[in-house]
């Protein structure tokens, strides 16, 4: 990720998107899961940031 410039979901401080393509994220919540196809869901519950994941592919 820090040889990509980050994450492709943040911006840097001049505005720049970073190349690290993240498959599960902010933008492909409630889209289906590439593997299986069920929905992308998020939680919130983990100490302070987001997890998106989906409740099939990665149960708990």
């Amino acid at each position: 990720m820090i040889l990509q410039d980050g994450r492709d979901t943040e911006v840097d401080l001049l505005g720049n998107h970073g190349n690290y393509k993240t498959i599960l994220s902010k933008n492909t919540l409630n889209n289906p899961c590439p593997q299986c196809g069920n929905t992308i869901i998020k939680d919130t519950s983990s100490g302070g940031g987001a997890v998106y994941y989906c409740p099939v592919c990665q149960k708990i």
